[in-house]
């Protein structure tokens, strides 16, 4: 992973939910539309991403699971006990 510069947020515990949540969101978008591109069958009640291939798909929702987990893995070292 290329590591650009650190920033340090501090955002309050349920602004935080809201950001993995939403990444969660995407995630699941571009699973559905990596899935697409392999069966050419949209998935029911997800958004399809435009991108050329399933391979671009998987790498998207491969790159913001990352961020997802970096995020929960601050969060819980952080979070109120």
């Amino acid at each position: 992973m290329l590591h650009d510069d650190i920033i340090t947020l501090q955002l309050p515990a349920n602004d935080v939910g809201q950001v993995l949540d939403g990444l969660e969101v995407l995630i699941e978008q571009w699973e559905a539309t990596r899935e697409f591109h392999e069966t050419g069958e949209p998935s029911e009640d997800v958004c399809i991403r435009e991108c050329s291939d399933a391979e671009e798909a998987d790498s998207i929702a491969r790159f913001y699971r990352e961020i997802k987990s970096r995020i929960e893995e601050q969060y819980r070292a952080q979070r109120p006990r």
